[in-house]
C-alpha cells in the first residue's frame, strides 16, 4: 500500500519556502516525505502560482479587507470563508478527498473544511497559541472557539513552544501532544562581524514584527554610528517613520542572508509580544551572532541557559547595551562564541527528531495499514 497522501492547509504567502518563519515551519516539517501537498491563500499575492509540492492562492479581497478592519482579521475572515475565492474553496476540498491525513497550519480554516474531513487523519501544527495571542483583541472569544474545537478534535497537536503545550494541556490529555520544534540547518559559517557596526533583524510581516521594527526605528535614531539592516517583508508595511540609518532590505536568497548575517556585529530581538518560538533568534544564533532580546523574544529557549549566552534586556535598555558591547569588541566575540555554543546545544537535543514518522506511528495506531 501506498504510503499516506498528507495535505498541509496553510495560510499567507508559501512561495518562496523562505518568505517568513511561518513558511518555513510548513515546508520544513515533511521535508523529506513526497507524497504531500501544501495548498494557501492569502498573503501580498497577485497571481496563483505552482511550485514543487506547494500550490499558493490569490486573494486580494480578502487581504483589502482585513487591513480596512485592522485588528489581525484576515485570519478570522479566512476561518468565515469571507471574501475567499471559491476557486480556492473547491480546490481544496477536491485535495481533502484525495488525501489521507490534513494539518491545518494554524487553526483558521478548520471551521471552513471541517464538513469535508469526518473520515480523515486530521492533525493540528500549533505555530502559537492563537488564543493567548489575541488577548483584549475583539475577535478574542471567536479565536478561543475554533481554537478549542480542533484541539479537542484533532488527533494530533504538534506544536513548536513547551510555552504553548503547558496552555494546551490546560484543555485537552497530554497524550495528543507532540513537541516538534521549528529548526534552522546547520550553517557552518564563520561570523565575520567583529569588527563592523552593522545590526541585524529578520522579520515577516507579522503584528509583532511591526511593532519590533518601530522600536528599531526609535533606538537607531539614538545610535547614529550603526547601520540597522531589517531582513524580511516586514518592508511592506508603510512605516510612518524613516532613519538614514536603517536599511530594509525585504526578501532575499540565502546567498545574500549568509553575506549579511555573517558580516553584523550582532542581531537585535525587541520583540514585545508573541507566542510560538521565535526562529529568528535560531538564524542569528546559527551564524555564531551575539544578540540582544527581549525576555519574550526568547520565549520557548529557557532551558538553553539564555541568561548567561544572551544579552537579554527591556527595550529602552537596548542602545546602551549595544554601546557596551562594541566599546569592547572582545565583548562581542565572547558572545559569538556562546551563540554558537547554545545553537550547537540545541540541535544537539532537538535535531534527531523525525516528524513522518511520528506521525505515521499515530496513523497506524487508528488501524491504519502502511508500508
Amino acid at each position: 500500500m501506498a504510503m499516506p497522501k498528507i495535505l498541509q492547509i496553510c495560510h499567507g504567502q508559501i512561495i518562496p519556502e523562505y518568505i517568513s518563519a511561518y513558511s518555513l515551519r510548513c515546508h520544513n516539517l515533511l521535508k523529506n516525505y513526497e507524497n504531500r501537498l501544501l495548498v494557501s491563500a492569502g498573503g501580498p499575492v497577485l497571481v496563483d502560482k505552482n511550485m514543487g509540492n506547494s500550490r499558493q492562492y490569490r486573494s486580494v479581497l480578502i487581504m483589502i479587507m482585513s487591513y480596512l478592519k485592522g485588528n489581525r482579521s484576515f485570519e478570522v475572515f479566512l476561518s468565515m470563508g469571507k471574501y475567499l475565492r471559491k476557486k480556492y474553496v473547491h480546490e481544496v476540498i477536491k485535495e481533502i478527498k484525495k488525501s489521507d491525513i490534513i494539518i491545518f497550519e494554524g487553526p483558521w480554516q478548520y471551521q471552513l473544511f471541517r464538513p469535508y474531513i469526518k473520515d480523515k487523519f486530521i492533525i493540528y501544527d500549533a505555530h502559537n497559541y492563537e488564543t493567548g495571542l489575541r488577548s483584549g483583541n475583539p475577535y478574542e472569544n471567536y479565536v478561543s472557539k475554533i481554537e478549542q474545537e480542533l484541539l479537542k478534535n484533532a488527533h494530533m497537536i504538534l506544536s513548536l513552544s513547551v510555552n504553548d503545550i503547558m496552555e494546551f494541556k490546560k484543555i485537552i490529555d497530554e497524550s495528543k501532544l507532540f513537541y516538534i520544534p521549528l529548526l534552522t540547518e546547520n550553517k557552518n559559517i564563520e561570523w565575520n562581524g567583529m569588527e563592523t557596526n552593522n545590526i541585524v533583524f529578520i522579520g515577516s510581516l507579522y503584528q509583532a514584527n511591526i511593532d519590533a521594527v518601530r522600536h528599531i526605528l526609535e533606538m537607531s535614531a539614538k545610535l547614529p554610528e550603526f547601520n540597522f539592516i531589517i531582513i524580511g517583508n516586514v518592508k511592506n508595511y508603510k512605516f510612518k517613520e524613516s532613519q538614514k540609518n536603517v536599511k530594509f532590505l525585504g526578501v532575499i536568497d540565502d546567498a545574500k542572508k549568509d553575506m549579511v548575517l555573517r558580516s553584523a556585529c550582532m542581531a537585535v530581538n525587541p520583540v514585545i509580544e508573541g507566542s510560538g518560538r521565535n526562529l529568528k533568534v535560531l538564524d542569528y544564533l546559527s551564524y555564531g551572532i551575539p544578540v540582544v532580546s527581549t525576555k519574550i523574544g526568547l520565549r520557548s529557549y529557557e532551558e538553553y541557559n539564555t541568561d548567561n549566552n544572551i544579552i537579554i534586556c527591556d527595550i529602552q535598555e537596548f542602545p546602551e547595551k549595544i554601546r557596551y558591547l562594541c566599546k569592547n569588541r572582545e565583548l562581542l566575540r565572547i558572545q559569538s562564541f556562546k551563540s554558537l555554543e547554545m545553537y550547537k546545544k540545541i540541535i544537539k537535543s532537538e535535531g534527531n527528531i523525525n516528524t513522518a514518522k511520528i506521525i505515521l506511528n499515530e496513523y497506524k495506531k487508528l488501524n491504519h495499514d502502511i508500508n
